[in-house]
């Protein structure tokens, strides 16, 4: 997908999920891009080996997941055609059904000690703004996370689909020359995912 065209479904799916999150009176100024949207976005030529279904956005603590699923099982109930929703654990997932040109939107904050420092960090290391919305008549900032940092997000989180992605993202990374392990292996020391890192290294 061309990069333009992918930046554009990533800002107009985070301006549709924080809109009906609005509508029942619940906003956050601003939003951290990361999994595999983010890493697209920071790394376009990544779209060669790799595609990804949904946005995930970054919270600040894990209570603002139950308060999202709370209001989006809400909506849900208001608008059964127009949405659906899930949460398992430490997200809460919204996805549209008549908008089917939109990605599905993934509210993210794990509720592990560890993991959810790790998440914290991230998001306050974002510095990157990817733009600013209008949100009902509000301004909501964009950030997104740094591509080191979205990489170790996936590997304290651990899935099996997020180690795979890896494999497929990290050689392309390796090659492009974009990414600081310096700073991952300094990074992964802290948040104890020093032998996870050792070994994407050498994939």
């Amino acid at each position: 997908m061309p990069e333009r065209r992918f930046h554009k479904l990533v800002l107009d799916s985070i301006r549709y999920a924080l809109s009906l999150l609005a509508s029942e009176d619940l906003r956050y100024p601003s939003v951290v891009v990361t999994g595999g949207a983010g890493l697209l976005l920071a790394e376009p030529s990544l779209s060669e080996v790799y595609s990804t279904g949904d946005v995930n956005l970054l919270l600040e603590f894990p209570t603002d997941v139950d308060e999202i699923f709370l209001t989006l099982t809400e909506l849900e109930r208001k608008r059964p055609d127009e949405i659906f929703t899930i949460a398992t654990k430490g997200v809460a997932e919204l996805a549209p059904l008549k908008r089917k040109e939109l990605l599905p939107v993934d509210f993210v904050c794990p509720a592990e000690p560890q993991i959810r420092e790790l998440f914290q960090y991230v998001r306050r290391n974002a510095k990157d703004m990817l733009a600013e919305l209008s949100i009902d008549s509000q301004p909501v900032r964009v950030y997104l996370a740094r591509p080191e940092d979205a990489i170790l997000c996936k590997l304290a989180v651990g899935r099996k689909k997020d180690l795979v992605g890896l494999r497929q993202l990290v050689p392309k990374l390796k090659e492009l020359k974009r990414l600081d392990w310096v700073y991952l292996h300094k990074l992964a020391k802290r948040f104890d995912l020093g032998k996870e890192v050792k070994l994407l290294e050498e994939t």
